[in-house]
């Protein structure tokens, strides 16, 4: 059972379960974010209806893990929505484990590789563009009153997949693999002062998963854990292969 709650509007609700796509094709109203991202039939593509998604903001760049962007979560999955918050943090805006209700009519939808992301229609080479931070709080209702860690699903890093993208889970018992003992989470950019985003390797003695790390969040130069921990995030991916992305600097060693 998916573990992150739907928000109840008090507008119009789409009844989805067991419907079709071709069944909602002239109805608006507050959908799934699974829905939503089943719109999307090329690298870009408007979102046709007057439609509304709510949840969970699971990520965003209070640690800098996310650039000018948050995902949304719901129980059908999540979503990442790019931002132009200007020289502002995502999070002092759009802060951390709030509850987001989005009306994406006039957005639009786009495909980097695996990832379905959502913007500002394209004005350029890129799927989307930055939706203005003016616009989003414009078409957004928050609610940050008891903004607690949601819970995150528990899932086994064998059963993760690209259906998975965007998903807000909990992994535990997992380690770093040997070869690997030592680094921190990214590392130095040789052309410039600083770090720059990296992939490790995490088991959990049966399977293995890529963990991909932002050389901007605020603990690139830590040495990662060489522990048995457990992690919460989201599923992201890498170079052409599903990984795992910090959310919150949640990485903690596991109970004895």
């Amino acid at each position: 059972m998916r573990m992150i709650a739907r928000h109840i509007s008090l507008v119009l609700l789409v009844a989805l379960c067991g419907c079709s796509v071709s069944e909602h094709r002239s109805v608006g109203g507050q959908v799934s974010i699974a829905y939503l991202r089943s719109l999307l039939d090329d690298s870009s593509t408007p979102v046709p209806y007057d439609l509304t998604i709510s949840g969970r903001v699971v990520a965003n760049d209070r640690y800098g893990e996310l650039s000018k962007a948050f995902v949304i979560a719901d129980e059908s999955g999540g979503i990442e929505v790019k931002v132009d918050a200007h020289n502002s943090r995502v999070d002092a805006l759009i802060p951390m484990y709030s509850h987001i209700e989005l009306k994406c009519s006039g957005l639009c939808l786009g495909r980097e590789g695996r990832r379905v992301v959502l913007g500002a229609a394209p004005t350029d080479e890129y799927v989307v563009d930055r939706i203005d931070v003016s616009e989003l709080l414009g078409r957004s209702v928050l609610s940050i009153d008891g903004a607690a860690c949601p819970e995150a699903e528990p899932m086994a890093i064998g059963d993760i997949g690209y259906e998975d993208m965007f998903r807000y889970v909990l992994l535990t018992d997992i380690e770093l693999i040997s070869d690997e003992r030592g680094l921190c989470w990214c590392d130095r950019d040789l052309s410039a002062e600083g770090y720059t985003t990296s992939a490790r390797h995490f088991t959990d003695g049966r399977d293995t998963i890529l963990f991909v790390t932002s050389g901007e969040c605020s603990y690139a130069n830590e040495r990662i854990p060489t522990e048995a921990v457990r992690s919460i995030g989201i599923v992201d991916s890498y170079d052409g292969n599903v990984a795992f992305r910090i959310s919150n600097y949640q990485v903690e060693p596991m109970a004895n």
